[in-house]
């Protein structure tokens, strides 16, 4: 995966975007590292009783930025060890990169790298 030296942020163009069947449990055959973006529609974490277990679910419109035939999914976002994430929660837009694999048929990015997409502003 590559990322610039200076921020540390996610080089998109050097990664694969999600292909329909990446995110279908059905038609795929293996797992891989892909690029999804979207808005983030819910979030939970554990109890202090339990493990520390942090978990988004992603929004992913079917996007020019993403593989054709790419209609809406939703991809669970689940980072373990962290009770928060710093800027993940619900509302907010997201660029992740992980492998994607499918836990109970659900696709499933364990501790993803993630870049927040604020929107452009125009100052005049």
């Amino acid at each position: 995966m590559a990322t610039t030296h200076v921020t540390g942020a996610i080089d998109v163009v050097g990664e694969r975007g999600a292909a329909a069947q990446d995110l279908d449990p059905a038609a795929s055959s293996q797992r891989r590292r892909v690029m999804v973006e979207g808005e983030v529609t819910e979030v939970t974490f554990s109890p202090a009783t339990q493990s520390p277990r942090y978990r988004a679910v992603l929004h992913v419109q079917g996007r020019s930025g993403l593989r054709a035939g790419l209609g809406d999914s939703y991809v669970a976002l689940l980072w373990h060890g962290q009770r928060s994430v710093p800027g993940i929660m619900a509302g907010t837009r997201l660029r992740c990169v992980a492998v994607v694999s499918f836990t109970d048929s659900v696709p499933t990015m364990y501790n993803p790298r993630y870049e927040i997409i604020t929107p452009k502003r125009i100052n005049r």
